[in-house]
């Protein structure tokens, strides 16, 4: 007899933890993978229910689809709603009517950042940012409509995304812009493909029937303040070109004005290693990929900025 088939969507396949968790699956004796891209969940509900029909009826649903880059989500709250909550209404609704279960991909800024140890999942949350509002809105609305729910939240995500965090930080540097710092920010940086591997983990353990629902946290190993991590961002830089960034330390106002972060935004993951045996792995073991595929994206940049100003003749 072979082995059930167990099929999984997707929802956010063009984001980059949706691009990673892809690439992980597809590779995954035993599981189906479908990736659907989350836009198409900012459109009407009938719209994105007739996408989901469209291919055979998963055995569970993994939600990483969101507006993410803060920037964005600040100046843009409409946006943010409705790519943020829009999507999962729209999800959980189809998840709901065939009682299919529901994994949210969550984030630590639904906490304020002011207790000074890591959050518990059971700590209150206190979103201050659009960004964080939207996915409380989004954990209040899975945990209504969807008994059978995992809501994970990570930590200050660490990916290649030409539009991120992290590339602003290594073009910054190499164009020798200022970067605004802090030691007082504490961070549990939390890389994609780490996360990935967390829901590979979680989801094979749903898959033999256990009844582990609710909200989990998880990060990467090892604590760093934010002028630690664009420290070690730059040690890395420096293997590929020289580097002379204006470093500047920011106030506690100018940070959150300007970046948006929380003073600590620190995640207790006992919960999820208890109840899955999944151990944190460093964030640094991943950094010095995900800074060379950013340096990688830049020198692509300028060379298409080369290329578009060569004079034709």
């Amino acid at each position: 007899m072979g082995t059930r088939l167990t099929t999984v969507y997707v929802i956010g396949s063009e984001s980059p933890q949706g691009r990673s968790l892809l690439s992980l699956l597809k590779n995954q004796v035993g599981i189906q993978s479908i990736g659907i891209e989350g836009g198409i969940f900012t459109r009407s509900s009938e719209a994105s229910e007739e996408r989901l029909r469209q291919f055979r009826q998963p055995d569970l649903i993994i939600h990483c689809h969101d507006l993410h880059h803060l920037d964005q989500t600040e100046s843009n709250p409409a946006a943010a709603w409705r790519h943020n909550v829009d999507s999962i209404s729209a999800v959980s609704k189809y998840a709901e009517s065939f009682n299919i279960p529901v994994i949210l991909s969550s984030s630590n800024l639904v906490f304020d950042g002011r207790r000074d140890k890591p959050y518990l999942p059971s700590h209150p949350t206190k979103p201050v940012t659009e960004f964080g509002k939207t996915k409380w809105a989004s954990e209040e609305l899975l945990r209504e409509r969807m008994p059978k729910h995992i809501i994970l939240r990570s930590g200050w995500l660490l990916e290649n995304d030409p539009a991120g965090w992290l590339q602003s930080i290594v073009t910054r540097a190499l164009e020798g812009q200022p970067i605004a710092v802090s030691d007082e920010v504490q961070l549990a940086p939390t890389a994609t493909d780490d996360l990935s591997r967390v829901m590979l983990a979680v989801l094979k353990q749903l898959t033999c029937g256990i009844d582990v629902w609710g909200v989990y946290h998880y990060s990467g190993l090892d604590t760093v303040s934010y002028a630690e991590l664009v420290d070690t961002i730059l040690d890395i830089l420096s293997g590929y070109q020289q580097v002379n960034p204006v470093i500047e330390q920011a106030s506690e106002s100018q940070l959150i004005r300007s970046t948006l972060l929380p003073m600590n935004g620190t995640l207790n993951c006992l919960k999820l290693r208890n109840t899955f045996g999944i151990k944190q792995l460093s964030w640094k073991r991943f950094l010095p990929g995900l800074v060379e595929d950013c340096y990688d994206n830049w020198v692509e940049s300028n060379a298409d900025i080369g290329r578009s100003a060569c004079p034709i003749g």
